[in-house]
């Protein structure tokens, strides 16, 4: 009989991996001790803070959605209107709000589902960095020889599960999950937000309770002397030992409460409360409160990695605990920093979040009520005014004026232009140049933004100046946006302006798509119908092309005169037979070319929105117009020594004069028949036919007492919001 020698190789090796299978079974899989960490130990520790951003990401998107999203059906975003742009930071990216909505509306089966293979998961670490021998997964030789053949590493993987596994989950687990059960049910309900909470409630000593427990279950159960390994079972273990496992896991659970207390917001809802009343939610702000409240909560769950292998790992060398403690140290550091801009404190100095900004939220924030939570009215107007030191009330400095507003029929009425704002606060030049300064240095991140920006919005408005009013709020729309206050009042400034040189810039800046965004062909055919009212037919084709317009449309456009744009209107003031100096002089719009249909309508009411026959509020009694309601004067200018003036660019309409008398005349409006104009400005027209209109000498006579302009204690707003009463 002949020997087969490569048989007699197979038979040979297959015994000796026998005899190394049968070696390795008889072995105790718990180790006593190991000095020195390794490769694996860093991995796993990696790999939980990669457990934890995933249980982030959903806390994310449950909460941060209820500020993005209306609760409508489909995805509509909160204050963004459909065919107006919106300014690049309420752009948000379609995709990560499809990944959110998928995080936040998980069916409940699935997220069970992930509970239990993360649960599995974080047991197999755990195992892991206590037993640094413990293989979960073992390659188990192959049992054909003829499969194998000169392939060593040939076999199957295996799941290595310790003796009686499922006996102490069972015994530990139960326990565990009934006492962390009744501690959600002794926990407080959620403090419902309230305008005077700054940041989320600390973390609950409950919490600590939790997680000692959860500790304790782990020592006693997973360590290397506890429940669950071969050698455990058989020796007979003293009552002083299991004590020891479960103090050290009780101390695991405090220390790691006490980093996550620390370092982690509790919940989000109440911090993104507060950042509402900065203005509309925007992606900006996303990213600052995402990126810090996932770095936290990655760092909590890495630190509570460390501080298991600090306390669980037997014989691990002085100088190995050492540099994870001083890891731990680090982490805790740089998290906690992380962390600081989310307290009451650096949240109140930094956004003007104190006690007496968030009196002043009139109206609760509601994601159904478009640009809620903000503060307003005379209560803010006071808390920036203690801020920036800025006057109440009338002034010497902005005395209220009377305005002329001149009829087709040739009769007079005057309204009064009073030196305040909607607010309060003092027109003057000084107060809007704080109010300005004030938003360029907190970069329009405050609390008091919108009140600061209606105050620079009235003082243009009060001066007839809609070019600094158009800058005011693109400013607003592009740094801190109230875009459900602002966006269509920007419309309608463009619509109604003069193309001048600067709102032709202005309309650039709105054009431009690293600021604004067009998200529908709607929006990009309103910036085409712009430009073509600004006479700029190149932009305007752009723009058409862009909006998919029609070919037969383009063909139009290209073949029409651009719309006309150069009027000009001049004229000479007088009073009492010499020149008005220093006065201005605005031209209003009564029909123009080329409006949208809903900007006819808006139109047909200004004359009188600035007659104000009904009045606006105590501060605004009858025939005392509001500072917004002059946003409808086109163009102005103010006269010369020689009582001239001249204004330009005025597209093709009808138009009215409105005249601003010196402070020293103070009318009873709407008539007082101590005025007398001669050769009163009539409506008039401006087109290709009519390209200038030469409004002659208006004569004003007055036949009264010169009034002295009131100082600045004279009237001012009190709390209760009447002109005149004390401060």
């Amino acid at each position: 009989m002949e020997i087969d020698p490569a048989r007699d190789k197979v038979e040979s090796s297959l015994e000796i991996e026998e005899a190394a299978v049968e070696s390795t079974a008889a072995e105790p899989i718990a180790s006593p001790s190991c000095d020195r960490l390794r490769l694996r130990d860093g991995l796993l520790i990696l790999l939980l803070p990669l457990i934890g951003l995933l249980v982030g990401l959903r806390t994310v998107a449950v909460a941060t959605l209820p500020h993005i999203l209306t609760p409508d059906p489909g995805i509509n975003y909160q204050e963004v209107t459909d065919r107006l742009p919106i300014p690049a930071l309420l752009n948000w990216n379609l995709t990560i709000v499809q990944n959110l909505l998928d995080l936040r509306d998980m069916p409940f089966p699935l997220l069970i589902l992930l509970g239990v293979v993360g649960g599995i998961l974080l047991l197999c670490i755990a195992l892991c960095l206590f037993n640094p021998i413990y293989r979960p997964l073992v390659l188990e030789p192959a049992t054909n020889p003829s499969l194998a053949g000169a392939n060593h590493l040939s076999g199957t993987l295996r799941l290595q599960q310790p003796k009686r596994f499922w006996y102490v989950a069972l015994l530990c687990g139960v326990p565990l999950l009934g006492f962390w059960l009744l501690i959600g049910v002794l926990m407080p309900p959620a403090t419902p937000v309230s305008k005077y909470m700054l940041v989320a409630a600390p973390w609950s000593p409950l919490w600590a309770l939790r997680l000692m427990a959860l500790g304790m279950a782990l020592w006693v159960g997973l360590h290397p002397d506890g429940l669950l390994w071969n050698d455990s079972l058989t020796e007979k273990k003293s009552l002083f030992s299991y004590q020891k496992l479960l103090v050290r896991g009780a101390l695991w659970g405090i220390i790691t409460w006490v980093f996550t207390r620390l370092t982690v917001p509790s919940g989000l809802e109440p911090l993104l409360t507060r950042l509402q009343a900065l203005g509309t939610f925007n992606t900006a702000e996303w990213r600052w409160v995402v990126s810090h409240y996932l770095f936290s909560v990655g760092a909590a769950w890495f630190a509570a990695g460390l501080f298991l292998l600090i306390l669980g790992r037997l014989g691990l060398a002085t100088k190995a605990r050492f540099g994870l403690t001083a890891l731990a140290v680090v982490a805790f550091c740089i998290s906690f920093w992380i962390q600081r801009p989310f307290s009451a404190s650096a949240l109140a100095r930094r956004f003007d979040l104190q006690p007496d900004v968030l009196n002043a939220i009139s109206v609760p924030y509601s994601p159904r009520r478009p640009g809620s939570g903000v503060p307003d009215g005379l209560a803010a107007a006071q808390a920036l005014a203690r801020r920036l030191y800025l006057p109440m009330g009338q002034n010497s400095a902005r005395p209220m004026r009377s305005v002329l507003l001149f009829q087709p029929s040739g009769s007079v009425i005057n309204v009064t232009q009073m030196g305040y704002t909607i607010n309060g606060l003092s027109a003057t030049r000084e107060s809007a140049l704080k109010a300005r300064d004030f938003l360029l240095k907190r970069r329009y991140h405050s609390a008091l933004s919108w009140i600061a920006t209606e105050h620079l919005c009235d003082c243009s408005t009060l001066r007839f100046d809609t070019t600094s009013a158009l800058d005011v709020l693109l400013s607003d729309l592009s740094n801190g946006p109230h875009l459900s206050r602002v966006g269509s009042v920007v419309t309608t400034l463009f619509f109604i302006c003069a193309a001048t040189p600067q709102n032709h810039a202005l309309l650039d800046k709105w054009a431009n798509p690293q600021s604004f965004a067009c998200p529908d062909r709607f929006s990009k055919r309103l910036i085409g119908d712009l430009y073509r009212r600004f006479g700029d037919v190149k932009n305007a084709l752009k723009w058409y092309r862009a909006a998919d317009m029609p070919s037969t449309f383009m063909a139009r456009i290209r073949a029409e005169r651009p719309l006309f744009h150069t009027g000009t209107v001049y004229g000479i003031l007088r009073l009492n037979g010499r020149p008005l100096a220093g006065v201005r002089v605005g031209i209003m719009p009564w029909r123009l070319n080329g409006l949208p249909p809903l900007q006819e309508v808006l139109l047909a009411n200004a004359f009188h929105e600035v007659l104000a026959p009904s009045g606006n509020g105590p501060l605004f009694p009858p025939f005392h117009p509001i500072p917004f309601a002059f946003r409808w004067i086109s163009g102005s200018d103010v006269t010369d020594s020689n009582g001239a003036f001249r204004i330009q660019n005025l597209t093709e309409g009808q138009y009215r004069v409105v005249v601003e008398l010196p402070p020293s005349i103070q009318l009873n409006p709407p008539f007082d028949p101590r005025i007398r104009v001669m050769n009163p400005p009539l409506p008039f027209s401006l087109h290709y036919a009519n390209q200038t209109v030469n409004l002659g000498i208006i004569d004003i006579f007055y036949r009264g007492p010169v009034a002295t302009p009131r100082s600045a204690t004279q009237s001012l707003p009190s709390t209760s919001g009447r002109p005149g009463a004390e401060p």
